[in-house]
């Protein structure tokens, strides 16, 4: 089975066991970011980025201030932040083997990542660095149980997981 399948079939894992998530915490959607950057004390250059390891659990995409939206019964969106500025070193979004698993929502500035996530009278919780944004946006932050399951979900490993185990030993 190649990549793209095993990649498929992980978010198809993913998607469930977050579903169950929800159910039990009474939630409509779940939010996770992956994480901002941050600067030097006193200098303009940014320390090294690495990104949530929620967020990199749902795709292997990296760089700060992405978004993962996730509602039941639909394809998760992955909101990109990609600002077009020459500032920033930012990756090109080909069509790799795990793109079509998500609907993907381009964005070259912030705030509108953050804009329309969910009907504010929903109750979404938000698992991520940027907790202040995610209250600013209506979103639950430190939902009690959301972070110990998430974790529990990610201690069984996908054959996706798996496959990228080997390939990562054998790289070594």
């Amino acid at each position: 089975m190649g990549l793209k399948n095993l990649f498929e079939e992980h978010i198809h894992i993913l998607l469930a066991n977050t579903e169950q998530i929800l159910q039990e915490l009474k939630l409509v959607g779940l939010v996770i970011g992956a994480g901002s950057t941050q600067v030097h004390f006193e200098d303009d250059q940014d320390l090294a980025f690495r990104s949530n390891h929620h967020f990199r659990h749902w795709t292997p995409l990296e760089g700060p201030h992405h978004l993962i939206v996730i509602r039941p019964g639909k394809k998760p969106i992955l909101r990109v932040f990609k600002p077009a500025d020459f500032w920033y070193e930012v990756k090109p979004l080909t069509p790799e083997f795990w793109v079509s698993v998500f609907q993907i929502e381009i964005h070259d500035q912030l705030e509108p990542i953050w804009k329309n996530l969910f009907v504010p009278t929903e109750r979404v919780a938000y698992h991520g660095p940027d907790s202040e944004r995610a209250k600013e946006a209506g979103l639950l932050v430190g939902l009690e149980g959301l972070i110990q399951r998430l974790n529990w979900n990610r201690l069984y490993k996908t054959v996706y997981e798996q496959q990228c185990l080997v390939d990562a030993t054998r790289i070594a």
